[in-house]
């Protein structure tokens, strides 16, 4: 029933109080107009609006585009009114739903001057839509004797093969912590302008179009009573988003450094990896002038810091046969020292947006060795120390330990027995006792 009042809360909002009638039968309907399919004002004089609803046409070809109105047909005067009329509807369509097979809606024009609330996945299979009108200019068509029309808009359609395109019941979604569960009780609903809500009669209230190779079998008409009545029931249960990773290994705020060779066309801030597991720290070397693309990158404690990191204070410290050839910034604002990018300089960067992810890309180094050579992190040389500051609203700063900051080998340069680099996200590359490095018989060839 939630869905239900808010409902009434949308058309409240257009202006209307409405109250539950009961209807037969013969009361208001949601109807279905085919027509050949126009470039120009599909809501003007092409469509429906001094046709009455029995003289619609619910037969139509394969092959051939069309525009399907959609019309709430009210025959009931409310007390004080001169004409029946129509202030708001709410319905469903229902169709095959896969592309290229039957029918494929490729848009929906709404014709009303009120709110419109249309579902999730709109105009899709299965999907509803409420739909309202300005009561102040409210609609009193009446064209024939079916009773007051609404002409609430058009579907530009196709059908590829044989298909029955139909008004639906509308089934709300329930959820639970945001997921669906299931579906609503069907509702099917029409209000006028003097807040007389109506339960359009799931059998007999709607309508139906039936495309075929001739286009002479026809659909449903709810205002004659005429063609074959469409089935209906729930939909199918929504796409649901693939559930959350499962959450990674647990590790502290770190700043690594990835290596790859350079490549001929350049680098890129895009190519630095997203993830920190998949951070390189070594590469080989095979002759002087060697290029690397070495990316200064940092990551958030995970999985207790829900912020992010907003900025990062280093410095770097590299071997003597190490050139740096550029620097790309990728961040959103730098302070780098006035030596930088040279050894023992250092530099401040920003990121942009602050969006949590797992890796924040601060820029690369474009470098060149003329023998084996490592580049590490190392604190920032006005203060000795690397500070890295999240993304709360108190921008907390916080040292990192040199067992947090990352270092890469070229070519097996190394600090005491480990010549393969250090990723901080993945163990402490704090000076300590020799670690085993599970490793290949290749990788050990590739090394010397």
């Amino acid at each position: 029933m939630l869905m239900q009042r808010a409902f009434l809360s949308f058309l409240i909002s257009a202006g209307c109080w409405f109250q539950t009638v009961s209807a037969s039968p013969s009361g208001p309907v949601i109807a279905l107009h085919a027509n050949l399919h126009t470039t120009k004002g599909v809501c003007g004089t092409w469509g429906p609006r001094n046709v009455d609803c029995s003289q619609f046409t619910t037969s139509a070809r394969m092959g051939v585009p069309y525009d399907v109105y959609v019309v709430g047909v009210n025959p009931l005067i409310a007390l004080g009114d001169s004409l029946p009329t129509v202030a708001g509807i709410r319905w469903a369509i229902d169709y095959d739903g896969q592309t290229h097979s039957g029918v494929d809606v490729f848009s929906w024009i709404s014709c009303a001057d009120g709110l419109e609330f249309p579902m999730d996945g709109w105009p899709g299979a299965g999907r509803g839509n409420t739909l309202t009108w300005d009561i102040r200019n409210c609609p009193a068509t009446q064209p024939g004797d079916s009773g007051g029309q609404a002409v609430a808009g058009a579907f530009y359609l196709y059908a590829y093969n044989d298909d029955v395109f139909s008004v639906a019941p509308w089934y709300g979604w329930i959820t639970e912590n945001g997921q669906w569960i299931g579906w609503q009780e069907p509702t099917l609903e029409i209000g006028d302008c003097q807040g007389n809500l109506y339960y359009v009669d799931f059998e007999t209230g709607r309508s139906a179009v039936r495309f075929s190779m001739a286009g002479t079998d026809k659909g449903f008409n709810p205002c004659t009573g005429e063609g074959e009545r469409p089935p209906y029931g729930p939909p199918d249960p929504p796409i649901l988003p693939p559930p959350p990773p499962t959450p990674t290994r647990e590790h502290a705020a770190a700043i690594l450094l990835h290596v790859i060779p350079a490549g001929d066309r350049g680098g890129s801030c895009a190519t630095a990896p997203t993830h920190w597991d998949s951070v390189s720290t070594f590469a080989t070397y095979s002759s002087p002038g060697d290029e690397y693309d070495v990316y200064l990158l940092a990551t958030p404690e995970v999985p207790h810091d829900p912020v992010g990191i907003a900025a990062v204070q280093a410095g770097i410290e590299y071997s003597p046969n190490l050139d740096v050839l550029s620097w790309i910034f990728c961040g959103a604002a730098q302070l780098p020292s006035e030596d930088w990018p040279t050894s023992g300089s250092g530099n401040l960067v920003i990121f942009d947006g602050c969006l949590s992810g797992e890796v924040e890309v601060a820029g690369y180094f474009r470098i060149a060795i003329s023998d084996p050579a490592l580049l590490k992190i190392i604190g920032h040389p006005s203060t000795g120390v690397v500070k890295l500051v999240d993304c709360s609203t108190e921008h907390v700063y916080q040292d990192l330990s040199q067992a947090q900051v990352g270092w890469i080998s070229l070519g097996g340069a190394a600090i005491g027995q480990d010549n393969d680099g250090c990723n901080p996200a993945l163990e402490s590359c704090a000076p300590g006792p020799v670690r085993a490095h599970p490793t290949t018989w290749g990788k050990l060839k590739a090394k010397y």
